[in-house]
């Protein structure tokens, strides 16, 4: 039994990692597509997580909580992904400096583990 059909349909398979040599080993055929993704800047970084916590750019962003925005960004080193879902869950939060500091807390302790 199969899991894809057989066919000349082009059917695509898309497969996510961080190790190249598993991108590698994951391609068949003669068309070698991989797509290295890379990271956000700073400025885009910053950006993209302001504008999906509060609509908007800097200018809606609580004074107290731009010290706790940089912190995000190291964490998230420019990746997209974790920048959009760290932000959302942040936004969902009241937007007190204790109560972002103890959800990134939370996060953090999560990563040693």
């Amino acid at each position: 039994m199969r899991g894809l059909p057989v066919g000349d349909c082009g059917s695509i398979v898309i497969t996510t990692t961080r190790v190249n040599s598993m991108a590698e080993i994951s391609c068949s055929g003669p068309n070698k597509l991989i797509y290295e993704i890379r990271h956000l800047g700073y400025l885009n970084a910053k950006n993209l997580f302001l504008y999906t916590c509060f609509g908007s750019n800097e200018v809606n962003c609580p004074d107290a909580l731009k010290e706790v925005v940089d912190e995000v960004l190291k964490m998230c080193g420019g990746m997209p992904l974790a920048i959009l879902s760290i932000a959302s869950l942040l936004a969902s939060r009241v937007t007190s400096k204790e109560s972002w500091q103890d959800m990134i807390n939370s996060i953090l302790l999560g990563r040693r583990c």
